[in-house]
Formats: structure tokens, C-alpha cells, sequence
């Protein structure tokens, strides 16, 4: 913690763990992993938390993630097609105008600081 006392938790850590895998109907596929997207619908279902399961992605090397593009193997980062064009988009009713209010001119502001942190410095 920030004053130095570790961190404390409402758990003991007494209770096992269980291991669960066992009772997982997942596909073949995700034998290889210790988890399935099946496995966490099922549990957050038997423990009463809503999931949004359109939100899912399923285990890869090239995944989607905060809007940008991963690719595992390659270690790079992008920005989809999707996301350029809509930011475009923003650029150019930006543009149209000639004068913004503090917050169009935030939300233009976030839009480009994220989508610039895919860009290598220099």
C-alpha cells in the first residue's frame, strides 16, 4: 500500500482451491488452457453476477483489447480499420466548425491521446 502495511484482504485463503476443470464441457480446443469462456458463463451464472458474454473474446494470438489491435507473436500493437475511420470521422466534423466548447474539445483530445499510443515514439 501506499503507506508501506501490505495489502489486506477479506480473505484468509484458508478454504482450497478447487479444481473445477473437470466439470468443464469445453471444446477440445480449450483443453490446452486452464479455463474456458464457458467455464466463467457458468460460474458467474451460479454465482449471480451478470456477464456479458457478446464481450467475450476467445483465447488467440491476435486479439482485440482497449479498442487496438494485439498480436502476440509479433508484439505490435494496431489500430483496426474501424477505429481509424471513425476517428477520421471525428477529425473531420472537427473541422467543420469554427469554434469548440472545453468539452468537444476533451473528447477530441481523448480520442486522439489513445489512438496515439500505438505510435512508436520519435
Amino acid at each position: 500500500m501506499l503507506d508501506g502495511h501490505p495489502e489486506e484482504f477479506d480473505e484468509n485463503m484458508a478454504t482450497p482451491l478447487r479444481d473445477l476443470s473437470h466439470t468443464s464441457i469445453r471444446p477440445p480446443g480449450d483443453t490446452l488452457f486452464t479455463y474456458a469462456d464457458m467455464d466463467i458463463d457458468l460460474l458467474s451464472k451460479e454465482l449471480g453476477i451478470p456477464w456479458e458474454s457478446s464481450k467475450t473474446i476467445p483465447f488467440g494470438e491476435v486479439v482485440p483489447y482497449l479498442g487496438f489491435v494485439w498480436d502476440l507473436n509479433a508484439c505490435t500493437v494496431a489500430i483496426p480499420t474501424e477505429k481509424k475511420l471513425k476517428c477520421l470521422n471525428v477529425i473531420d466534423e472537427w473541422k467543420k466548425k469554427p469554434t469548440h466548447t472545453l468539452v468537444e474539445a476533451q473528447a477530441l483530445y481523448g480520442k486522439l491521446l489513445h489512438t496515439s499510443l500505438v505510435i512508436p515514439a520519435g
